[in-house]
Order: C-alpha cells, then sequence, then structure tokens
C-alpha cells in the first residue's frame, strides 16, 4: 500500500512541476486598483475575438454556436500608382463581383472630407444561404484602407458598423 501511495505522490509532484499552471490575462496591479491586463481587443464585445492583427491587417471573428461566423476584416495598402479614389474603390468592387457571381449591393456611396470614403453593403448567396457583406474604403495619405465584413445575420448590421467605427477611431484617428 505504502508503494502505491508513493507512487500516486510521484505522478502527482511530477505533473505538478512540469505542467505549472499560468494565467496569461493576470491582473495588473497600477496602486490601489486591479485592472486586466490591456490588450488590442478590450474594446471588443466578448463575443468577438481577434484572429490576426499586425499594422497593416487586422481579422477579428465573432463566436457563434451555429452557420457562419462573422469576420471583419481591415487592411491596409499603399497607393504606388497615381491612382485616384474613385478608380481604386471602382477596381476593388469590379474584382468583388467577378469573384463572386451572386454578389448585390443595396448601397454604394462616397463620402468626401478629411478622410475620403466609399460605403458598399449588400449581399449574395453562398450554398444558398444569404451571406450579407459590409464594405468601408478609405483612402489617407499616399495609403488605401479596406474594411470588409461578412455575416448570415441582418440583425449584426448596427454591431458590425460599431466595430468598424472603433476600427477607424483606432487605426486612422478619425
Amino acid at each position: 500500500m505504502k508503494k502505491i501511495i508513493i507512487v500516486v505522490f510521484v505522478v502527482l509532484a511530477y505533473i505538478f512541476i512540469t505542467k505549472p499552471e499560468v494565467d496569461i490575462k493576470a491582473p495588473v496591479f497600477l496602486g490601489e486598483k486591479v485592472s486586466p491586463t490591456p490588450t488590442v481587443d478590450n474594446w471588443l464585445s466578448k463575443d468577438w475575438a481577434q484572429k490576426e492583427s499586425s499594422d497593416d491587417k487586422l481579422i477579428l471573428e465573432k463566436k457563434v454556436e451555429l452557420g457562419l461566423k462573422p469576420e471583419i476584416v481591415w487592411e491596409k495598402s499603399e497607393r504606388k500608382t497615381e491612382t485616384d479614389f474613385e478608380t481604386y474603390t471602382n477596381t476593388l468592387v469590379a474584382g468583388a463581383r467577378s469573384a463572386i457571381p451572386t454578389l448585390r449591393y443595396d448601397m454604394d456611396k462616397f463620402v468626401e472630407g478629411d478622410l475620403d470614403q466609399r460605403i458598399l453593403g449588400g449581399y449574395y448567396y453562398n450554398q444558398g444561404k444569404k451571406v450579407f457583406i459590409s464594405q468601408r474604403l478609405y483612402q489617407k495619405d499616399s495609403n488605401f484602407y479596406t474594411l470588409t465584413a461578412s455575416f448570415d445575420n441582418n440583425e449584426l448590421e448596427k454591431e458590425v458598423e460599431s466595430i468598424f467605427d472603433k476600427i477607424v477611431e483606432r487605426r486612422l484617428g478619425n
């Protein structure tokens, strides 16, 4: 019996030593206040998670139990030629339409200002299911920025637009 207890104790000690539990988001102590470790996605609702992040790209994905996972993609591209904003966005839209034949835009408007933008909204069909798409295209200095979201529930549109606003505020400062 003593041998069994010793073996169990040794195994537990080995597991405890080799597999320590580490809390990646341990609290940071700031004076007397405790706050979670700051991360890039602290401003997101708990259902959204960051899949990828860099200076030129950000991918967010919403956790869902069934159906299409809503996704938001932010991309930055450098303007390599003297292409104007309208030509650039028309090329992107034409490329999207040729890649997805069922794509239909029901909203397409240009907004001029400190930050030129084009706002697009529409849908396409994937395996018989309607998928909504929302896009914002921006130009700032010599760069173009693209925000694209796809989701299968029209009720997510306001949430997606709110996240778009937060991304633009954080990435472009407007």
